[in-house]
């Protein structure tokens, strides 16, 4: 039996949104926040990796790594 979904209002990189929509059109999912649940989903399954998922810092990105620099390359990007 599905569960209730609630509605939430979540932040996010312009990169990890891309990535959400790249992994809903790559497997038919039907929106990003169903490949979200799935993300989550998954997390939960594996207690045994919490602390490799959550306890790692990772810099998949510039904008998530280093958000000053992205913000400027995003300025340069638009002619500012």
């Amino acid at each position: 039996m599905p569960q209730e979904k609630l509605e939430r209002t979540f932040q996010m990189t312009r990169s990890q949104l891309d990535y959400l929509e790249r992994m809903r059109a790559a497997h038919s999912l039907p929106d990003v926040s169903k490949a979200l649940r799935v993300l989550v989903g998954y997390a939960m399954s594996k207690p045994e990796e919490e602390n490799a998922i959550f306890a790692t810092i990772r810099c998949a990105s510039p904008d998530v790594c280093e958000p000053g620099k992205a913000a400027a390359r995003e300025e340069e990007e638009r002619g500012a």
